[in-house]
């Protein structure tokens, strides 16, 4: 199996010109040597036909197709391109090839367990978390714990963008209240009405910890809110540092 992978890799070398004729006798002689040539029933290389358009089968000599060619030279493009982005998934530029997959990552979070009434929603509203950190569930043990909030539904909000801490970067979470389609409560840090959306960016008050991702995401999702609920521009609020 070790010498067909060999002779393999030597044909495809071949076809994309990177043997010299040094390369070339080297290994004629490395595969003389080990009784390859003109022994094996699979396609090898023989001396008198080491080019691009022959190959040695049974002491037989068969042309090789020229799509056969293109087809090989294809296939190591196609792996060297993905190796190429599987590397560069493990990057800052990961956020890049996120961005493809926007659309979908909003029509996932835009679902909801209940029909949704487009007359049930005019205003949008983004804030911060005032936290460096967070998902769903950090965001609600924090309001529980340290700030003593007893809501059963949840985060006051309908959406939570994280900003790759505790949660990956640009990942857009709903929260069970945009899921039953319930209005956020009114409190001491809110004032707001029952027909907004709240979007809640994690991030410090001043926006220390968001990311460009993350704002590309939530202008995504709310330019889909407002052409899915016919909400205007002019209703949709910002905090005051936002870019």
């Amino acid at each position: 199996m070790i010498k067909l992978f060999k002779t393999f890799s030597v044909i495809v070398c071949e076809y994309l010109g990177w043997l010299t004729i040094v390369d070339k006798r080297k290994i004629l002689h490395y595969l003389d040597s080990h009784k390859i040539i003109g022994t094996c029933k699979t396609p090898l290389i023989s001396e008198d036909l080491f080019c691009l358009s022959s190959i040695k089968v049974k002491h037989k000599i068969y042309k090789v197709p020229r799509l056969y060619r293109v087809l090989v030279s294809l296939l190591i493009s196609m792996t060297v391109g993905a190796i190429m982005l599987i590397a560069l998934s493990h990057t800052r530029l990961s956020g890049v090839f996120i961005l493809f997959s926007v659309q979908k990552k909003i029509e996932r979070a835009l679902q909801s367990d209940v029909p949704q009434v487009p007359a049930l929603w005019n205003r949008i509203e983004v804030f911060y978390s005032n936290t460096d950190r967070g998902n769903i569930a950090y965001l609600t043990a924090y309001l529980r714990q340290l700030k003593g909030l007893q809501w059963p539904e949840g985060i006051n909000c309908h959406f939570v963008v994280c900003n790759g801490r505790e949660g990956r970067e640009g990942e857009i979470q709903t929260t069970k209240r945009w899921q039953s389609q319930w209005s956020a409560i009114p409190c001491e840090t809110w004032h707001g009405g029952a027909t907004t959306i709240r979007i809640c960016v994690v991030a410090l008050s001043d926006g220390t910890f968001t990311t460009n991702l993350q704002k590309r995401l939530v202008h995504a999702l709310i330019k889909e809110l407002c052409k899915r609920f016919g909400i205007p521009d002019e209703s949709v609020s910002y905090p005051k540092n936002w870019q």
